[in-house]
Parts: C-alpha cells; structure tokens; sequence
C-alpha cells in the first residue's frame, strides 16, 4: 500500500508532491501557504469525497478555535493557485457542509526495489575484509567521519572549512515508514556528528532534506548546496538482513573517491560504536585535538528504538501536514521514555514546544514547564553539545527575555565549534535585537560566508543593512538571495524587503509592482501587504489588507504598526505593539531596530514597551562595515 507521507498525486497538468511539500503546473512550483497546502492534501486524498468544514478545522487546527472563515480563505487561495486556460474547477463547495474536491486524481506509485539482496547491488565487495560484528555498517558511517576529519586538517589554514553535503540515504527496501526513518536518521546522525567537529563546514539536515529522493545528481547536489564534498548512501532491509552502501563523491569533479558497503544482521544497533571510534582516535590521534576525538567517540542512544523514533519524530516536522506537530511530540517523547539519556529527542520536543507556545497562549504555562525541564536535563547530559545551547539561547531570548543568558549561550556554542553557521547566525540575529548592528552583521557575515546557501541566513543579513540605512546594499543582497535559492519559503519576506527598500530609495513605482507581485503569492501575509500599501499610497487597499488581518494575532503586530502611522493612526500603533509586547511575540523584539517605526522611538510608551522587554532604548548606530556584495 503507497504511504501517503511519500505519496505523489496528480490531477489535471497538476502534480502534488507531499513528502516535498510541493504543488507543481507543467514543472512551475506553485506557491502556497503551509495550511493550504495541508488543506490540499486532505482534499486530494480524499478525492471525490465531502470533507465536512468541522473535520477540516479539527485536522488543519486542532485544540485551536479558528472560525470558519478561515476556510474560506484558504479555499480561495487554493482555488487562484489552481486556475487554469480551461478554468477547471477542481475544488466544489457543497453549501453549509463542506468540500469536495471533485476532478479526477491518479498515485504515482513507488518505484519497484528487489526482495532480495543480490551480490551485485551498487559497490562491489572490498578486498581482504575481516567479518564485522552486527550493525557496523551504522560505526561505518562513523569511519568515514573520521576520514574526512583527517582531511579537514589538511585544509586548516583556509578561512572557511570545506563544504560537506550529507545526503540523505535512500531506503531500497519495500517502502516503509520505518525503513525510510531508519535512512534519513543515519545521515542525520552523521550531519550531527560531523556539525560538532570544528574543522568542518556540514549542510544541515534542513537544506539536504529537498534531495530526500531516488535519482538524485551528486555534481548537481553539490552545486546547489555549495558543498566541495558529498556523501551518499542508501539502505536495503530484507527480513532479519542489512545492507548499507556510501559513496564520498567530489563535488567538483564527480569523482568518487572512496565508497564501501556493508552486510549486516538487522540485531544490535550500535553494539559495536565504541570499538569503531576508538580505532578512529587511535588513527587520528596525531591530528585531532582531544576534544574533537572525544566528540567522535561521544555515543547518544544504544537504544536502536529510540534513534528510530527520534529520526521519525524529526522527519514528522518537517512533512507539513496536518497532525505532525503533534505527532512528532509523542514520538519524541517515546524516545525518551526508551532511553532517558539520549539528547536528542530532548531538543527535537523543545522545537516542538516553542511553535506549540507560540500557536496556543493559553497552554503556555505547561509548555514552558516543559520546555524547562528539557533544557535543564540536556544540560546535565551533554554539556558540550553546541545545538543545546543554540536552543537554550532561543529559549532565553522569548520565554525569559534574558539577554546575557542568551549571548552567553551562543558563545558557548561557537566555543565548541566555531565553524558553526547556525550558532553566528542566532548569535548575530539576538544582536540586532538589542541594537548591535556591527557585531550583528558581522556574525551573519559570517554565517553567509559559512552557508551561502541559506535563503534565511542571506535575508536576516539584508534586514541588518537594511536598519542601518544602506538601502540600495540590502536591496542589491536581497534580490541576490532570491535570485539564488529556489526556495518558495521565504518569497514572500524576500520581496517584503524589496520592496521597502524601494520605497526608501525613491522608487515608489517600482516598489508598488513589486506589492502587486507579491499580492499574486498565496503566502503573502494580508500584515506585509497592508504595511506596503499604506508606504506606496494606497490607503484603500491598506484599509482592506488591516482588516482581513484582524483575525490573525501571531507575527502581524510591527507591520500592522506601521502600517497604521503610514495612515496617520499613532495610537492604534501604539496599541498593536503593546498588546503584541504583552502576548510576548518573538516580531516585537525588533521594534527598537525598525526604521519604519522611527516616528514612534521617542515616545513614552514606546520606550516604556522596550523597557518591559529587556531591550536598550537608545537609537541603534550604523556600521562602516564594507557593503555587501
């Protein structure tokens, strides 16, 4: 039976891609916001079927109220981003009950793979092998950390460490979810180990995740990823049997460089992780510091159960259907309830928590309980891991609004590793916040110069310049970083600031097309719409986006805010950022930044707001950093 996590559904020159979370027309991505795509997916695999208005609500929000506007909404949205020449009405409104998506679907099945393991499957058999004990092929992957940790010394006096990709490995077996999990969590695993080594610059887990896939071009991968070196591998489980192959590919050239495979029986998982490392710091001794060997012999679960909940619970969140959020909790909280001192599920529930924090403001007192009680307990058993106090920092920043808690956080996390994107980038995004602008651009700088293939990285960097006045440099980056990355996640945030720095620089022309551009993208918040049409001149229009967005409350507090002074309303500015301030949204921070909202920095309330949050109420100073390029 097809997985519809995996499944692939047409209709129509239409083509639905779940496990992508992508929509498709004759091969052109089609934009949508993530509950229409959820609403989509539910309409397409019950094709033919009224799916009541009261179901959609419980699946798309459960224990949320939501009124059933919000249906209409999104079903109008679905319906633009599936018009057509031959105006198709794929989505059918029965009255006061529901839909039905109501045009033919067809399954693209999955590729059929072998019942058995032939000797001839993809690396041929290394010479002179002596038998390895169960689950080695999981330490093998390990070896190869260790190998490319050698090379990366060789390469210790360039500035940025090489690039190394990840791939996920793809599971050949019948298609399981379990089997899957267990594929994409061993290249997780690896990504994590590798990320904790300081000599190495890895692709997260996040960025490799679009080549989750059969058929995928290694050169290709790598020049997407920018990555000087790709791993791939892939996983066949045939009844109580294993086989694992890797391949080190260079990313320049093609040219595989070392590749192995590995016959096991499917029994103790990691049994043999311990004596694999210790045979990898013997080798490497001479070269890696001690820290760095302990790193790659450190172990995080013997519990093969739990390390398969986790990378389930892991690929849940990233899925983007209805339900996952809540179902990667529970497995998170299975894998802890198997192994307790295993760290991982740990943060992966935290990540879970703080969206459930932000999503239902009348849980959040058992949620930061929670939250609390994670972070404290990862603390206790993995004090140098970098990614814990990442998110202990995060934590700080939005539960507690401790700011030298949280800047002492990400220190320690580019202490362990400073070659870690993620941590310069948090660690730069928390200094804009408190008005830093020159240590915050450079540490994004940074985390650019180490991931130029973040979209998100290269955008918080544009907004930095952007506070600090230098328009036409954040609108050159800006489109840069739009221009090169293919994802659909931040369109609308890219444009966002094109457009207002259009506006600051006088274009107002320009500015105003690039609105009616970004007006045409399903995920364009009604907020970001108002805000540019009240900066562009278009009051009616601003007036009708500031009321569809009354019914949103997360995230639409400082555009709405501007919005409003554009239109003359002060007061009503005042107000949204106060009730936004109380509810503590995470956008609010950067009021005291926001050079749109500059008529309002010298006001009592204003600062009496920042005062409350912790943040300096002195004007942020601009940087004589050079431009960015």
């Amino acid at each position: 039976m097809l997985n519809k996590n995996k499944a692939i559904f047409t209709f129509g020159d239409f083509r639905l891609d779940v496990a992508e979370a992508r929509l498709t027309h004759r091969d052109r991505v089609i934009a949508l916001a993530p509950k229409a795509f959820s609403m989509l997916v539910l309409l397409v695999e019950r094709a033919g079927e009224l799916v009541q208005k009261d179901e959609i609500l419980g699946v798309l929000w459960p224990d949320s109220f939501v009124e059933e506007a919000n249906l209409t909404v999104h079903i109008s949205a679905l319906r633009k981003a599936l018009a057509t020449e031959e105006n198709v009405q794929f989505i059918e409104t029965v009255p006061k009950r529901g839909y039905r998506f109501s045009a033919p679907v067809s399954t693209v099945e999955p590729v059929p793979v072998l019942e058995t393991l032939p000797d001839s499957l993809a690396i041929p058999e290394q010479p002179h092998r002596r038998e390895r004990r169960p689950w080695s092929a999981v330490a093998g992957v390990l070896v190869f950390a260790a190998a490319l940790a050698w090379w990366g010394m060789q390469k210790a006096e360039s500035k940025t460490p090489p690039a190394i990709a990840v791939l996920p490995f793809q599971s050949l077996s019948p298609s399981t979810d379990q089997d899957h999990c267990l594929a994409v969590g061993m290249a997780d695993a690896l990504i994590n180990r590798l990320a904790t080594v300081r000599e190495f610059n890895v692709r997260t887990t996040g960025q490799v995740r679009q080549f989750d896939k059969s058929g995928v071009d290694a050169m290709a991968a790598a020049r997407e990823l920018k990555a000087d070196w790709v791993l791939t591998g892939s996983l066949q489980h045939v009844d109580r049997s294993l086989r694992v192959t890797v391949q080190l590919i260079q990313g320049r050239t093609g040219k595989t460089i070392w590749a192995e495979k590995y016959d096991e029986p499917f029994t103790n998982v990691f049994s043999v992780e311990d004596e694999i490392s210790e045979k990898l710091a013997q080798t490497l001794a001479p070269r890696l510091s001690a820290g760095d060997q302990h790193i790659l012999m450190r172990r995080s679960t013997a519990n093969p159960e739990a390390f398969r909940l986790y990378a389930e619970g892991r690929l849940e969140m990233q899925r983007l259907v209805p339900g996952s959020d809540a179902r990667a909790r529970e497995l998170f909280e299975r894998a802890i309830k198997l192994d307790p001192t295993y760290p991982q599920p740990y943060i992966g529930l935290v990540d879970v928590l703080m969206e459930n924090w932000f999503q239902e403001p009348e849980h959040r007192a058992q949620y930061e309980n929670r939250i609390r009680e994670c972070m404290a307990t990862v603390r206790k058993l993995d004090p140098e891991w970098p990614e814990s106090y990442m998110a202990s920092g995060w934590v700080a920043q939005i539960l507690e609004r401790d700011w030298p808690r949280a800047e002492a956080d990400f220190k320690h996390a580019l202490a362990f590793n400073p070659n870690l994107a993620e941590a310069h980038a948090s660690y730069g995004w928390m200094l804009n916040t408190l008005g830093r602008l020159t240590e915050s651009e450079r540490e994004l700088r940074r985390a650019f110069e180490l991931n130029p293939v973040g979209d998100l990285v290269g955008l918080k960097l544009a907004w930095v310049i952007y506070e600090q006045r230098r328009f036409r440099d954040a609108l050159n980056l800006a489109r840069s970083v739009g221009a090169e990355n293919s994802s659909q996640l931040y369109s609308s945030a890219i444009g966002h600031l094109v457009a207002l720095s259009l506006v600051h620089l006088g274009r107002r022309e320009e500015a105003a097309r690039q609105t009616d551009r970004l007006a045409q993208l399903s995920e364009s918040p009604p907020s970001i719409l108002a805000e540019l049409y009240a900066l562009t001149g278009r009051r009616q229009l601003a007036l009708a986006m500031i009321e569809r967005s009354r019914s949103k409350i997360r995230g639409v507090a400082n555009p709405l805010a501007v919005a409003e002074l554009a239109l003359g309303n002060k007061e009503e500015a005042l107000r949204l950022l106060e009730s936004a301030a109380d509810r503590r949204e995470g956008v609010v921070l950067m009021s005291g930044n926001d050079i749109d909202l500059e008529p309002l920095w010298g006001d009592t309330r204003f600062k009496a707001m920042l005062s409350r949050m912790g943040l300096p109420l002195h004007r942020p100073q601009a940087t004589s950093l050079p431009s960015a390029k």
